[in-house]
């Protein structure tokens, strides 16, 4: 609770018009939103399994890795997502709440494998090319899978595209399967979300985190 008391008083700043003010409450902000996101994990320590399978946790928790490995940049050995059981049986024929779930179990099982395939392998080039795709038509208008999907696609294509994030491609086409298109829809929209775009300040900061993470690895 310190945290968020100390944060408050920090929005509460009478010099928040000083830019430098600004960078450095939303640097404290960054890191109470990652603190608070990964509550999760300390709730599963604490629980280890005395309370039985809790669905919503055990996901959120795994949800969590994968996002941490999509931001910093990492590889994960095991997708922790893979084939992830629904929590209740769905109805036959499935309901719209059934779907739903479907469509948003099978889209972060696509994020996790994603992040198991390696860019520097010649051999995974088009499965990672397909599990993008497939990502894509998963999104369903959700911000945050927009968000997720837009960081998946700036990881890979930015770390092959010269000088980025400080050039942008010049060359934009309406070709959804144009490399340098996707890179500058996905900078443009992550970098107006973290500007103040984003609807809630958790996407904001993530965001920030993310697009600031672009420039301090090329330095």
């Amino acid at each position: 609770m310190a945290e968020y008391s100390a944060l408050i008083d920090a929005f509460n700043d009478r010099n928040l018009n000083d830019p430098n003010v600004v960078a450095q409450l939303e640097s404290f902000e960054a890191s109470v939103v990652w603190s608070t996101m990964t509550l999760c994990r300390h709730v599963m320590n604490v629980s280890n399994g005395n309370h039985g399978k809790d669905f919503e946790l055990l996901a959120t928790s795994s949800r969590l890795d994968v996002i941490e490995a999509l931001i910093t940049g990492e590889h994960l050995e095991r997708n922790p997502l893979a084939q992830w059981p629904v929590p209740e049986p769905a109805a036959d024929p499935p309901t719209l709440p059934d779907q739903l779930m479907r469509r948003a179990l099978d889209f972060w099982s696509s994020l996790g494998h994603f992040l198991t395939l390696h860019d520097n392998e010649a051999s995974s080039a088009k499965e990672i090319d397909d599990t993008l795709a497939r990502c894509r038509t998963l999104l369903d208008t959700y911000e945050n899978r927009d968000v997720i999907y837009s960081i998946a696609i700036a990881r890979h294509i930015g770390q092959r595209w010269a000088d980025f994030p400080h050039s942008i491609p010049q060359h934009i086409t309406t070709n959804e399967k144009d490399a340098g298109a996707k890179l500058y829809v996905a900078q443009k929209f992550l970098e107006q979300e973290a500007s103040g775009k984003g609807t809630t300040q958790v996407v904001k900061r993530i965001c920030g985190m993310v697009v600031r993470s672009w420039y301090v690895s090329r330095e």
